[in-house]
């Protein structure tokens, strides 16, 4: 008879044990799910960082381009107001090109203008000023658009 309660005191406490096994691992797979979902928020977390520190360089990148655009503009303004006045200029670079528009993305890299060679002055615009320029060694005369930084203003006869 002790056998037989001993036998059955180990089938109990075996019973017993699987099933604490039972609620620890199921205890363990919840906490390992826990901790899952704990990485998964701090990835998450660290991500959208990321993407506040991006959105961030971004807005100090428009900013300095914007600060650029200023700076561009003043400059622009300031060689125009060098030009106000006067009705005629001479080439102070090397070669000074003619452009379609008032724009640098419209370079003719065919026309252009020397050292010396002095133009008329018809309308200033964009940083640009619309020339006119007669060639009397081939009674031809040119105009275009040439940028105001290869020119210089003078009186007729300077």
């Amino acid at each position: 008879m002790k056998t037989i309660n001993l036998i059955f005191s180990f089938g109990i406490l075996a019973i017993l044990a699987s099933c604490s096994n039972d609620e620890n691992t199921a205890a363990d797979n919840q906490n390992l799910q826990i901790e899952q979902q704990k990485l998964e928020l701090e990835k998450e977390k660290l991500n959208l960082e990321k993407e506040k520190q991006q959105l961030e360089i971004d807005r100090i990148k428009e900013i300095e381009a914007q600060k650029e655009i200023q700076r561009k503009n003043e400059q622009i303004r300031t060689q125009e107001n060098r030009f106000s006045g006067y009705d005629y200029a001479y080439v102070k670079v090397n070669k000074a090109y003619f452009h379609t528009q008032p724009d640098a993305k419209f370079k003719s890299n065919k026309k252009f203008l020397v050292s010396g060679d002095e133009c008329d002055l018809i309308k200033i615009q964009n940083g640009f000023a619309y020339v006119e320029y007669y060639n009397y060694s081939v009674d031809k005369t040119t105009t275009g658009w040439i940028d105001l930084a290869d020119l210089e203003p003078t009186y007729r006869g300077d």
